[in-house]
C-alpha cells in the first residue's frame, strides 16, 4: 500500500507536465529525486525477496529430485522381488523348451537404409533370423534354445557383396554350420536374399551351388530373391537336375532390379531351370518381377504346373504367357496375376496357343487377375476367345481390376460373361474395377449370383445412379453383407439424383436376409475438379449429407461416403490389391 501511495504521489507533483516537453518546477525537483531513491530502494527489496524465493525453490526442486530418485530406487528393488517371484521361473527347462517349440524367432530390426547414387539402399551385410534373441535372457533360456533343434530348421539369410565383397565360402559356411544344428526328422526352410553387384566368379557360383544342393533334398520352402546380376552366381543350381528338390512344398522366387528404375533385361536371365522339376509336393508358387520371356518360354522356367494349387504371379506376364501358364494348372485353388499386360509384343504376333476344347477348372476357387497396357482389338478378341476356353465351376472369389491411370483403356466385361454366367451361383466376393460393362451384362449376371456375400463395382463408362437402381430393381442379394460402389466424377455429366441414389441403396441394403456390415460410395475426381474449389466444398458438402442420412436410415451398417477421392488411389479404397499385399 505504501509502494502504491508513493507512486502515486510521485505522479501528482508533475502532473502538470506529463503530456509537455518542460523541466520540472525548481520545488519539485527535490521531491521527484526523494522518488527516486525511495523506488530504488523498494527494488532491492524486491530483488532480495525473489533470491530467497528462488532459494527455496531450488531447495524443492533438489528435495523433490530426491525423492522421485529414492521412488525409482524402490521400483527397482520391487521389479526385482517381483521377478524373483515370477512364475517362469518355476517352469522346468523341458516345459521352457516345448515352449519355444511354438515361439516364433524374430528378426533383427532393419537399419535405416538410403540410396546411394541411385544405387537401391543395402541392408547390413549378413543378418540371419535367429532364434538366439531368446537366449539373451539367461543361462537357462540359452541351454533351451541350444537344446532345440527345431529352431534351427527355419532360416532367413541377407547377403550383400557390395561395398564390400564377401569369401567364396561364406554363404555355404554359414547355412552349413546353421542347419547342422537342425532336427533331422522336420523339413528346412531357407529364405536367400541376394544383394549388390556379385563378383563374376565361378567359385562363388560353384560353393553356392553345392551348399544348395547339399540341403535341397529336405527343403520345404525355399525363398530367393537377388538382383540380375547375380544370375551368373544362382545359374549353376537352377540347372541342377530334376528331383533335386524332393520335399519342396512351396516356392518364392523374386528378381529384382540392380537400381532404382531399372527393367531386368531379357539376357539377364538363368540359362535354364531344371531344378525344381521332379518335386512331387510343391502345390505353392510365387514368381515376382520375373521378365515376361521366362513365362512364356517353357524351356527358361520349368515348373510342375500341373500339380500347382497355389499361383501367384507378381510381375508383368503376357496374354500369351498367360495362356501358356494357365492351361497348365488345372489343379489351381488361388490364382493371382498381377499385371498381365495387354500391349502387343513380339511373342504375341504368333498364333493363340489354345486348347482344343474348353478347360474346366474344377478347384479353382479365389482368382485375381488386373491388366495394363493398351488393348489392341486383336489383343481383345484374343481375350475374349482365351477366357471363353476357361470354366470355373467352383469359383467363390473374382477380382478383376484394368488400368488405373488410362481411363479409357478398361477391360470389356463381355470377354468374361462365357465364364461367369456358368459361375455366378458359387461367387460369394465379386470385385470389378475400371472394367467396362453394360448394365443389361451386370444385371444379368448378379441376377444369378445368389450366394454373393461381398460386392465391389468401379465401372467406367455407367452412371452410378443408374446403375444403382438397376440393381435395387432386378437384382435380389439375400446373402449381401458388403457393398462398395464407385464411379469417376466428369464435368460432362449429368447431375446425380443424390435423392433416388439414397433410396435405392437403402433397398440393396434392406434386401438382404440378414443386416450388412458396410455399405460404401466413393466418387473418384480428376485432378481439374479437384482444383475447382467451388465444385470441391459443394461436392464434400453432399458426401457428407448423404452419409449422415444413410446412418440414421440404416441403423448398424458401417456406412462409408466419400465422393472426393484421387482417381489414383480407387484401387486402395477398393482393396482390390489387398491380396497382392499379403
Amino acid at each position: 500500500m505504501a509502494r502504491s501511495q508513493a507512486t502515486v504521489a510521485s505522479r501528482d507533483v508533475v502532473k502538470p507536465i506529463i503530456r509537455t516537453n518542460h523541466p520540472p518546477p525548481e520545488p519539485t525537483v527535490s521531491s521527484l529525486e526523494g522518488m527516486v531513491a525511495h523506488h530504488t530502494s523498494n527494488i532491492e527489496t524486491i530483488d532480495c525477496d525473489m533470491f530467497r524465493t528462488q532459494l527455496k525453490i531450488n531447495a524443492l526442486v533438489k528435495e523433490f529430485q530426491s525423492l522421485a530418485d529414492a521412488r525409482a530406487h524402490e521400483e527397482k528393488e520391487l521389479n526385482f522381488c517381483q521377478h524373483m517371484l515370477s512364475p517362469i521361473r518355476r517352469v522346468p527347462p523341458e516345459v521352457l523348451t516345448r515352449i519355444f517349440g511354438y515361439a516364433i524367432y524374430a528378426e533383427p530390426p532393419a537399419a535405416p537404409l538410403t540410396p546411394h547414387r541411385g544405387l537401391i539402399p543395402m541392408p547390413p551385410a549378413i543378418r540371419p533370423s535367429s532364434p538366439l534373441t531368446l537366449s539373451h535372457v539367461c543361462a537357462a533360456w540359452r541351454h533351451a534354445v541350444f537344446g532345440l533343434p527345431n529352431f534351427w530348421n527355419d532360416l532367413k539369410m541377407e547377403v550383400r557383396w557390395w561395398p564390400d565383397p564377401l569369401a567364396d565360402d561364406y554363404i555355404s559356411s554359414q547355412v552349413t554350420s546353421w542347419f547342422t544344428r537342425a532336427s533331422r526328422v522336420r523339413p528346412l526352410t531357407l529364405s536367400l536374399r541376394m544383394r549388390g553387384v556379385g563378383p563374376k566368379d565361378p567359385l562363388t557360383s560353384k560353393d553356392l551351388s553345392h551348399n544348395l544342393s547339399m540341403w535341397a533334398p529336405r527343403l520345404s520352402q525355399f525363398t530367393i530373391e537377388f538382383m540380375g546380376s547375380l544370375c551368373d552366381i544362382i545359374d549353376p543350381f537352377f540347372s541342377s537336375p530334376p528331383g533335386t528338390l524332393l520335399c519342396l512344398e512351396e516356392l518364392n522366387l523374386r528378381l529384382v532390379p540392380d537400381y532404382i528404375g531399372q527393367t531386368v533385361d531379357e539376357d539377364q536371365l538363368v540359362s535354364s531351370t531344371q531344378v525344381f522339376l521332379g518335386s512331387p509336393l510343391l502345390r505353392t508358387v510365387s514368381l515376382s518381377k520375373l521378365p515376361p520371356t521366362m513365362l512364356s518360354d517353357p524351356s527358361l522356367l520349368a515348373l510342375p504346373w500341373s500339380q500347382l494349387t497355389n499361383l501367384k504371379i507378381g510381375g508383368k506376364i503376357s496374354v500369351q504367357g498367360f495362356a501358356t501358364v494357365i492351361f497348365q494348372c488345372r489343379q489351381l485353388r488361388y490364382g493371382s496375376f498381377a499385371s498381365i499386360n495387354l500391349d502387343a509384343t513380339e511373342e504375341d504376333e504368333d498364333d493363340p496357343v489354345l486348347p482344343p476344347t474348353p478347360q474346366t477348372f474344377s478347384q479353382l476357387e479365389e482368382l485375381y487377375i488386373k491388366l495394363e497396357g493398351y488393348e489392341s482389338e486383336e489383343i481383345s478378341h484374343y481375350l475374349e476367345d482365351l477366357l471363353s476356353f476357361i470354366h470355373l465351376p467352383r469359383l467363390r472369389t473374382l477380382d478383376v481390376s484394368g488400368q488405373v491411370y488410362l481411363f479409357p483403356q478398361t477391360f470389356p466385361f463381355f470377354t468374361l460373361c462365357p465364364g461367369l454366367l456358368g459361375s455366378a451361383p458359387t461367387l460369394t466376393r465379386l470385385s470389378l474395377c475400371f472394367v467396362n460393362a453394360l448394365i443389361e451384362e451386370l444385371v444379368e449376371l448378379l441376377t444369378s449370383c445368389t450366394a454373393l456375400e461381398e460386392l465391389a463395382l468401379f465401372l467406367f463408362v455407367v452412371p452410378p445412379g443408374e446403375l444403382l437402381h438397376s440393381i435395387s430393381s432386378f437384382c435380389v442379394l439375400p446373402r449381401l453383407q458388403e457393398f462398395t460402389l464407385a464411379f469417376v466424377a466428369r464435368t460432362n455429366d449429368e447431375p446425380m439424383d443424390f435423392g433416388r441414389i439414397q433410396e435405392d441403396f437403402i433397398t440393396v441394403a434392406k434386401s438382404a436376409a440378414h443386416p450388412m456390415r458396410t455399405l460404401a460410395f466413393f466418387g473418384a475426381h480428376t485432378l481439374r475438379i479437384r482444383q475447382d474449389l467451388d465444385a470441391l466444398d459443394a461436392t464434400q458438402a453432399v458426401s457428407d449429407q448423404l452419409q449422415v442420412a444413410l446412418r440414421e436410415k440404416l441403423e448398424g451398417v458401417q456406412v462409408i461416403v466419400n465422393l472426393l477421392v484421387p482417381a489414383s488411389e480407387i484401387q486402395e479404397v477398393f482393396g482390390i490389391s489387398r491380396k497382392e499385399k499379403e
